[in-house]
């Protein structure tokens, strides 16, 4: 799950460093595409079967998941980066929410106001001096919902599911909606395909190939562990993303930012040392 932050973290600043400005389906497009390349590796070496059982849970999922991603990229253009990323870590409250009620996983009294002191830490965030869009925090909070829902969904269905297939079908699918999509958007006056500059085809190839491991990364840690201990986690891309917004895209840290992600990280760290029982 670390690992996973690092390479999400990572792919996220890919989008940034273009210097062309490009429609976000053809961005999430690549993004699936190119995740293909780790997720046929995987299969490769396994030797799996594409052949499925369970295809239309294939479909919703990657369907949802297009979508996530179209909110997720659309915060990352419309936020500072540092601001952009640590929202997205409120998917780890929705990931604990939904373990208890679908998994059945405990959380204590405790455990649950650590939660809540995680949620003011989104809100912090959410609202600082007026620096942020209404529009872009949106996006990053359905982002985030979308997937805590896929996270806590990995677990129940890779019981029934081999997890590298998951990965591939979730990837598949959602190049396919975008694909359909950029084919649809011109009849609405809209542009479906930007065409690249050598440095811009360079980041997006890194974008798409990192964010598919980090996806590797997540999927797998989900079946080797209990969701609502491994979501904490997450709050490890904060160093990341504060890392990367200060060095690279020169993005001064705000009291905001900081107040809010250490009441985040707070909330997760006290999760994870006991507050199960």
């Amino acid at each position: 799950m670390a690992m996973a932050m690092v390479l999400f973290t990572t792919a996220s600043a890919m989008i940034r460093l273009t210097e062309g400005c490009y429609p976000i389906f053809q961005i999430v497009f690549l993004r699936n595409l190119l995740a293909l390349l780790p997720f046929s590796l995987l299969i490769i070496m396994r030797r799996l079967s594409l052949h499925t059982a369970h295809f239309p849970t294939h479909l919703w999922r990657g369907v949802l998941g297009s979508f996530s991603h179209i909110c997720l990229f659309s915060s990352i253009l419309l936020l500072p980066f540092a601001d952009a990323n640590v929202l997205s870590y409120a998917a780890t409250f929705v990931v604990c929410l939904l373990s208890v009620i679908f998994l059945k996983e405990s959380l204590s009294l405790k455990g649950w106001l650590a939660l809540l002191i995680g949620f003011l830490g989104v809100a912090i965030i959410s609202n600082p001096s007026g620096s942020l869009t209404g529009l872009g925090v949106t996006f990053a909070l359905t982002s985030a919902f979308i997937e805590g829902l896929v996270i806590v969904h990995n677990r129940y269905f890779s019981i029934r599911e081999n997890p590298f297939r998951m990965l591939f079908y979730y990837a598949f699918v959602a190049s396919i909606t975008m694909l359909f999509v950029m084919i649809a958007v011109p009849f609405f006056n809209h542009d479906g395909w930007v065409p690249l500059t050598l440095m811009d085809g360079i980041y997006l190839s890194a974008f798409g190939i990192l964010g598919g491991m980090g996806q590797a990364c997540i999927t797998i840690a989900c079946t080797k562990a209990q969701t609502s201990t491994l979501a904490p986690l997450i709050y490890t891309g904060v160093l990341w993303s504060s890392l990367y917004g200060s060095l690279i895209f020169h993005e001064s840290l705000g009291y905001s930012l900081c107040i809010g992600a250490v009441l985040i990280i707070a909330s997760g760290l006290y999760i994870i040392i006991g507050t199960k029982k």
